[in-house]
C-alpha cells in the first residue's frame, strides 16, 4: 500500500539531483522515493531480525552491521528494479500516490520540397527534392557547428551556438539575434517561434521559461517550463506538442494551458520519443528506439488520438536530421 510522501522529502530530492517536478515526471519521482524508502526499511528490518536470530544464551550483542547492510542492500535492490524496468521501456514500477501539496509544472511525397539539414553538414540548408544548397555561414570547425532549426516551409532558420541564437530569413538573408534563449523548439511562418531559456529548474522556483518570440528577436510571452520535456510547436506556432514516454500532450505555448492529451500508440520502444517535425496533415514526426528493429524508427503521430503510422520514406539509420515539412508516410 502506498503512503503519501511528505513534500519536504520530495523537495530535498529535487534540489539534490537538480530536477523539477512536472505533470510528466512527478508520479515517477514519487514512486521512486516510495519504493526506495520501503526497500531500505525492509532491508534494515531484515538485518535487525537476523541479529536477534543469532543471539544465544552465552552472547547478547547487537551489532549495527546487519541492519546497515540490509538498509544498503534494500536501496540497491530498488535501484536495480528501476533500471530493469527502464531498460524494458516500461513505466517504472507503476504510479505513485499523491504528494502532500500540489505538483507544479511550471508513400506519397509532399507536393513541395522537404527541407532538411543534417547537423553534420555545417552552414547550409538543402532541399531533398532539388538538392539545392544555400550556405548560411562560412567555413566552420567541427566543434563550432551550430544547432539548426527549420520552419515548416524551410524559409526561416535559427542557428544556436554556445554564444547565442541567430534568426535567418533565407529568402532575404535578413538576420536577427535572439538574446536569452538556449534552445529553439520551432519556427513559425512569420519567422517567429517558440524556445526555452534553457536554465535548469529547481523545485518550487523553476527558472527555465518557455518563450514565444517574433522574427526580430523580441520576446512576446514567458511561462515557466520543465527543460527536460521533449516538445515541438505546430507549423503555425499556436500549439506546442509535448511527448512523454507513453503520452502526447498539447498546450498553448503562450499561456502554458494544457489543451489535450492522448496515450501514444507506438511500437514498444526505449526512452522518450524525439519530436522532429510535422507533415501536411498535422501529424507529428517522432523518432523512437524500437524494441524490434523491424518496426522502424520514424513514425507520424496524430496528437489528438495518439495513433501512429510508420514512415518508410526516411531511412532508419539517418543521423541527426533536421526537418521542415516531412513526408506524409501514406501507403506505408
Amino acid at each position: 500500500m502506498n503512503t503519501p510522501m511528505d513534500r519536504a522529502v520530495a523537495d530535498r530530492f529535487a534540489h539534490r539531483h537538480l530536477v523539477d517536478f512536472s505533470v510528466f515526471n512527478g508520479d515517477r519521482i514519487l514512486r521512486y522515493l516510495q519504493v526506495t524508502r520501503r526497500s531500505r526499511w525492509l532491508g534494515a528490518a531484515a538485518g535487525l531480525a537476523f541479529c536477534f536470530a543469532t543471539i544465544t544464551q552465552d552472547t547478547f550483542f547487537l551489532s549495527p552491521y546487519f541492519p546497515v547492510a540490509g538498509w544498503l542492500l534494500g536501496a540497491m535492490a530498488a535501484e536495480i528494479g528501476f533500471a530493469r524496468s527502464r531498460a524494458r521501456g516500461r513505466r517504472p514500477l507503476g504510479i505513485g500516490s499523491p504528494l502532500r501539496g500540489s505538483l507544479s509544472c511550471g508513400g506519397r511525397r509532399p507536393r513541395s520540397p522537404v527541407p532538411s539539414a543534417p547537423r553534420g553538414s555545417p552552414g547550409s540548408t538543402s532541399s531533398l527534392s532539388t538538392a539545392r544548397a544555400q550556405h548560411l555561414t562560412g567555413p566552420l570547425a567541427d566543434k563550432a557547428v551550430p544547432e539548426p532549426t527549420l520552419s515548416y516551409d524551410g524559409r526561416h532558420v535559427s542557428l544556436t551556438t554556445a554564444t547565442g541564437v541567430e534568426l535567418i530569413d533565407t529568402r532575404t538573408d535578413t538576420r536577427s539575434l535572439l538574446p536569452g534563449v538556449r534552445h529553439v523548439l520551432g519556427l513559425g511562418p512569420d519567422g517567429g517561434g517558440v524556445a526555452t531559456t534553457g536554465r535548469r529548474a529547481l523545485a518550487g522556483s523553476p527558472d527555465t521559461e518557455l518563450v514565444t518570440f517574433d522574427r526580430h528577436g523580441g520576446i512576446r510571452t514567458r511561462v515557466p517550463f520543465d527543460p527536460t520535456l521533449s516538445a515541438r510547436p505546430s507549423p503555425d506556432g499556436r500549439t506546442l506538442a509535448i511527448v512523454a514516454l507513453d503520452e502526447i500532450v498539447t498546450m498553448d505555448p503562450g499561456t502554458g494551458e494544457v489543451r489535450g492529451r492522448a496515450r501514444l500508440r507506438l511500437p514498444a520502444h526505449h526512452d522518450t520519443p524525439e519530436p522532429l517535425g510535422w507533415d501536411e496533415e498535422g501529424r507529428l514526426l517522432v523518432r523512437i528506439a524500437p524494441d524490434d528493429s523491424e518496426k522502424g524508427a520514424y513514425h507520424l503521430v496524430d496528437p489528438a488520438t495518439g495513433k501512429s503510422r510508420r514512415v518508410r520514406d526516411i531511412p532508419d539509420d539517418l543521423r541527426n536530421p533536421v526537418f521542415g515539412r516531412v513526408p506524409s508516410g501514406e501507403g506505408s
